[in-house]
């Protein structure tokens, strides 16, 4: 087991109980306890848990900021959902960029090979699990994060992606609030999103349900800049009506928009 697999059992477990010993969790992992405080001194650093004589606490955080492996555990079955609508909007023979978020990673198991696509990511486990399909990717070289270690931002990944325009992006943020606005509690990741959110032909908003209605710290963009939203459920009729524009998709209503349209997903073989 490596070493992020075991902090996000750690907070597996702190998450239904709470506290927990260091024997416990030793126990628990099959691991020795020298191994278990190493952990926990990590986990501390990050702000997640708070250590106490031969325990620990869990710090109460938003899920927002959790680590990457640990909100990748986070409601699977409304993310797989949204993908598996997004994924019938993307054209044979186009070029799109999918975002770093976990949202987005499910794009990897649902991506069909056969609709010829090429992939732009700063999301590097996302670009191993798509090269492995045979699906052609390019992955966003740059400064890989210290909180979600998966992902690339910074310069050098605005760098690479500064002649890249494609047909579409997927992308998603932790909030989105009842104006419109879509916001991100990474900034860093927020730029990239940003960044390249001016460079797509079309942007497909990826939104759990349970994010409709948040603020966040950072604006990435607003509905004005989007042709579509996809979420796991329908979206208020008196939100939705305001941003006549926009095609709102949620699994809940079988592809169909929130106005009662029925969308035109592209043809694929």
């Amino acid at each position: 087991m490596s070493k992020s697999q075991r902090e996000e059992e750690i907070l597996e477990i702190l998450k239904l109980n709470n506290y927990a010993t260091v024997d416990y969790l030793a126990e628990k992992l099959f691991i020795s306890p020298s191994s278990i405080r190493r952990d926990l001194s990590n986990l501390e650093s990050k702000g997640y848990v708070r250590r106490s004589y031969g325990g620990v606490t869990l710090i109460s955080q938003p899920a927002t900021i959790a680590p990457f492996s640990f909100r990748r555990q986070e409601n699977r079955k409304e993310k797989m959902a949204i993908v598996k609508n997004a994924v019938k909007l993307i054209t044979p023979d186009s070029s799109i960029f999918i975002d770093s978020s976990t949202t987005a990673l499910n794009f990897a198991f649902l991506l069909n090979p056969s609709l010829n696509t090429t992939v732009y990511t700063n999301n590097m486990q996302l670009a191993h699990h798509l090269a492995s399909k045979h699906i052609k990717t390019y992955a966003a070289g740059g400064l890989v994060s210290d909180f979600d270690n998966v992902v690339t931002t910074g310069s050098y990944t605005l760098g690479m992606l500064e002649n890249i325009y494609v047909d579409q992006m997927f992308f998603t943020c932790t909030a989105l609030s009842p104006g419109g606005q879509i916001m991100d509690v990474n900034e860093e990741e927020t730029v990239v999103r940003k960044f390249m959110l001016a460079r797509a032909q079309k942007r497909v908003f990826l939104c759990i349900k349970e994010r409709f209605g948040q603020f966040s710290q950072h604006m990435a963009a607003t509905l004005d800049d989007v042709e579509y939203v996809v979420s796991d459920e329908k979206l208020p009729d008196e939100f939705t009506e305001k941003f006549k524009h926009v095609h709102f998709i949620s699994s809940d209503n079988n592809g169909s928009t929130e106005r009662g349209e029925t969308v035109d997903y592209p043809a694929t073989d």
